[in-house]
């Protein structure tokens, strides 16, 4: 689990450049909407943009403050009428994106308020939407969508929280929130149709959830300092809940096969 965590936190802390974006067609590459930046003009001086688009494709930047930068590439495979969308808002100091969209009608929306917040989205296939709220500094995540259909959203509020989600497949859902400092969470599903929820709040929470399969669901709810908790569920219509409150408490589910259910508790 440590290790998925420092690559989410290392791969998605990035880059200083920095000003601000309008949508626009075809291949765009911006510096500041395109314009000198103006004397005296820190905002546009030190905040960074770039992005590339092949095809029909939105992209909205909005940037405040001191060496936010964000890189996007969005590749459009459809028609016009499919258009990729990136919406990107950054505020604070040295906070960071890259993302790629390749596919048609994927959807990714970002906000990340504090200082050093750090983000890395990827979308390949078609009607993926990302949805990332980072509110504090040194927060750290890493999205990951190859297939179609999918759906992710992350929250993470205070410090050092790190994030790493990873769906292959069709119809996948994920939610993460985390509240506090140095959880991190790391979730993979492969296949079509799996659910998973995690929610931590604390310090130094940690949690692992892989599903391999169709219609698998898990639920982690760790509430406290120091807990731990992996879910493994390999094959069709299983279901996992874990709760954890208080100190130090380990939970590992297993489940292989099909209509699996465990339940888990401690306080």
């Amino acid at each position: 689990m440590g290790k998925l965590t420092s690559v989410a936190l290392a791969g998605a802390l990035v880059f200083g450049m920095g000003m601000t974006a309008a949508p626009a067609q075809a291949f765009n590459f911006w510096f500041s909407n395109g314009t000198a930046c103006a004397a005296f003009n820190l905002n546009c001086v030190v905040n960074g943009n770039a992005v590339g688009q092949f095809g029909a494709n939105n992209a909205t930047t909005f940037q405040s403050g001191l060496g936010n930068g964000n890189q996007q590439i969005q590749v459009n495979t459809g028609n016009a009428s499919k258009k990729n969308t990136l919406n990107t808002t950054q505020i604070g100091v040295f906070n960071g994106q890259i993302g790629t969209q390749i596919g048609k009608s994927n959807t990714a929306t970002t906000v990340q308020v504090g200082i050093a917040n750090g983000n890395a989205n990827v979308q390949t296939g078609n009607e993926n939407d990302n949805g990332t709220l980072q509110l504090g500094a040194l927060n750290g995540n890493a999205t990951l969508q190859d297939g179609n259909n999918n759906q992710n959203s992350t929250g993470q509020f205070g410090i050092l929280n790190a994030n790493l989600t990873a769906q292959n497949g069709n119809k996948n859902e994920n939610a993460t929130v985390q509240l506090g400092a140095f959880n991190g969470n790391a979730t993979v599903q492969n296949g079509n149709n799996n659910e998973n929820t995690t929610f931590q709040a604390g310090a130094l929470n940690q949690n692992a959830t892989y599903q391999d399969g169709n219609r698998n669901e898990n639920t982690t709810t760790q509430v406290g300092v120091g807990n731990s908790a992996i879910t493994v569920q390999s094959g069709n219509n299983n279901t996992n809940t874990t709760r954890q409150t208080g100190s130090g408490n380990t939970a590992i589910t297993v489940q292989s096969g099909n209509g699996n259910s465990a339940g888990f508790t401690q306080n």
